[in-house]
């Protein structure tokens, strides 16, 4: 878990400055919410799951 928390810190900025660049600030927020979902979703089957 640690791995994939300090993945994500490094990663994410690069992304969003990345995306930035091609659709805006706004839009890059936006998207990098939006490749969170899958694991909210997934986390909160499995809350119910269990």
């Amino acid at each position: 878990m640690s791995t994939i928390s300090y993945t994500g810190f490094v990663v994410s900025p690069l992304l969003v400055a990345g995306l930035s660049g091609w659709l805006g600030l706004p839009a890059a927020l936006a998207a990098l919410g939006l490749l969170g979902l899958p694991l909210v979703a997934r986390a909160a089957f499995e809350r119910a799951r269990a």
